[in-house]
């Protein structure tokens, strides 16, 4: 609605056929009806200009500015994601669309809980392990179509790197390896360890099993245990070290 305040005779003229006022001409005050047909735009705004010009004005024309959205849209409520490495470690993002869309460039390393929908929607990610020593990127596409044409937004997701590797000397001189490791862990101690004990907990400090050794070599069974990281305390005489180790 425009309010026109005016105490003569006014003319609108309008060179865009997809803006429409009612009344375009009048005399003194007026409230003016604007409609816009749909934008046929994809993602992009289109804008238009209404003159009102008022008789005995001398050289006057007020431009009235009309700015119309783009019918279709589609935004991500995250362009970069994080995700830890152990297995299945998740994270999401939403998105914000009245299309339906679609998403590009899955890769093994992680799943999504949808890889499709129509309008607004939240999607899920899992990943695998990453049992490696660089992060994991991959570029996401997704994408929104009207028939032949498309909007496509990118998110960005990073899976931080995992265990170090095998036969890593820890500064307390007690070697793990390997790491990851599938059946069975060893641990060496670089000098006499005294009684020790050893204790393996998960991630949440949930203790699974306990023991106690005075040898300088020992080998841990793991086989039982699920795929994941876990969290390995050993108690010298010197100190307690915790050490995180995957189990493959």
């Amino acid at each position: 609605i425009l309010d026109i305040s005016s105490n003569t005779n006014w003319l609108l003229t309008n060179s865009n056929n997809w803006v429409m006022a009612n009344p375009v001409s009048g005399m003194n005050n007026s409230a003016i009806s604007v409609t816009a047909t749909a934008n046929p735009g994809l993602i992009d705004s289109r804008t238009t200009n209404i003159i009102l010009s008022g008789a005995l004005v001398t050289s006057q024309s007020i431009p009235v500015t009309i700015l119309q959205e783009p019918s279709a849209y589609l935004f991500l409520s995250a362009y970069t994601l994080t995700i830890d490495e152990p297995e299945n470690s998740k994270n999401g993002f939403r998105v914000s669309t009245n299309l339906t869309w679609y998403i590009y460039n899955v890769q093994n390393w992680f799943s999504l809980d949808k890889g499709t929908g129509s309008l607004s929607d939240s999607v899920t990610i899992t990943t695998k392990a990453n049992t490696t020593t660089s992060t994991r990127i991959c570029k996401l596409n997704v994408s929104g179509y009207i028939g032949s044409k498309q909007i496509s937004r990118y998110l960005v997701l990073v899976q931080k790197a995992g265990s170090s590797g095998l036969n890593e000397l820890h500064p307390s001189g007690i070697d793990l390896y390997p790491n990851p490791v599938t059946e069975e862990l060893k641990i060496r101690f670089k000098k006499p360890p005294g009684n020790s004990t050893i204790m393996i907990f998960t991630m949440n400090g949930r203790l699974l099993s306990s023991f106690y050794t005075n040898t300088m070599e020992v080998s841990l069974n793991v086989h039982e245990l699920e795929s994941g990281p876990y969290l390995l305390k050993i108690i010298t005489d010197d100190k307690p070290e915790v050490f995180k180790i995957l189990k493959q």
